[in-house]
């Protein structure tokens, strides 16, 4: 039995000397509980928006459309991708690189309160299959996404499974050559 107990209190002291200090450890678990807080359940969230959108339906529209227009342009400088750059260019290795589904998902997570939803994490298809509704291109106002679906053919090629979908803005604001 005391082979056993060295063992632990070598493994004990091992934890202790390699693991984050005791501040360090408070400062994450402290961290992890405010982020806890912030995270609104989504049931809520949606609650809320539907209240405020009850209250002034016209007036919240145009104040997300605002919202979200001011949070694309915040990220508008990030570039596309960084195959698209050599090393030694400004714009390589970069920590982020957002394409125009990310750019959209980005700015609807941070504006997850006011939305009152939570979008995931995949591609534009899955944007374009959670539209409520289609608009006649003389209704698109800025801040609008866009999307024009199609089907890829390449000559004698066998034709793609599924529909192409591009996704775009009211307002070009995602230069994919920048």
């Amino acid at each position: 039995m005391a082979p056993l107990m060295a063992a632990n209190a070598q493994q004990q002291e091992a934890l202790l000397n390699d693991g984050p200090s005791l501040q360090d450890a408070f400062k994450q678990f402290r961290n992890r509980k405010r982020q806890q807080k912030t995270n609104v359940p989504t049931k809520e969230l949606r609650r809320r928006a539907a209240e405020r959108r009850a209250k002034d339906p016209a007036g919240d529209k145009a104040r997300l459309r605002t919202k979200f227009i001011a949070k694309c342009m915040e990220n508008i400088n990030i570039p596309y991708a960084e195959r698209y750059h050599n090393p030694g260019d400004a714009l390589y290795g970069r920590k982020e690189y957002l394409d125009c589904c990310a750019l959209f998902r980005k700015a609807l997570r941070q504006l997850r309160p006011d939305f009152g939803f939570d979008v995931g994490p995949w591609n534009q298809a899955y944007l374009f299959a959670t539209l409520p509704r289609k608009l006649e291109f003389s209704e698109v106002k800025p801040g609008d996404l866009l999307f024009v679906e199609g089907t890829y053919f390449k000559g004698r090629k066998k034709q793609q499974k599924g529909n192409i979908v591009y996704a775009a803005w009211g307002h070009c604001l995602h230069d994919a050559t920048a």
